[in-house]
């Protein structure tokens, strides 16, 4: 089964989280943008990208916790779609750590830039 979730939770889901408090519906979030990551008009600098691949792995790492929990089978059969979401997220989760612990072992390297 494939499912659209921009259709069937897009506008409600936004709707959802405007009502929560969460989202201002008088504005579009650009995902280009890096102002949610380090403010306006600044230049995210090797901290910056440390400290947000660590989150991030923290973030994924919680994801998978909780997809551990659920039930993987339905009515008799396996959830596929859970499957594959629990596979994506473990995936990501291990690069991120990956990304991160390569940044931490290379930081002086990494902002000495080459030589």
């Amino acid at each position: 089964m494939t499912h659209n979730f921009r259709n069937e939770n897009g506008p409600a889901k936004r709707a959802n989280a405007c009502q929560a408090g969460s989202i201002n519906p008088g504005k579009d979030i650009d995902v280009n943008s890096t102002d949610t990551i380090t403010g306006a008009g600044e230049t995210p600098d090797l901290n910056t990208v440390q400290s947000d691949v660590w989150h991030l792995y923290h973030l994924l790492d919680a994801t998978m916790d909780l997809l551990m929990e659920m039930p993987y089978e339905r009515e008799g059969k396996r959830d596929v779609d859970l499957d594959r979401i629990a596979a994506l997220a473990w995936i990501a989760r291990d690069r991120a750590q990956h990304i991160a612990l390569d940044i931490d072992n290379n930081f002086h390297s990494i902002e000495r830039g080459p030589q």
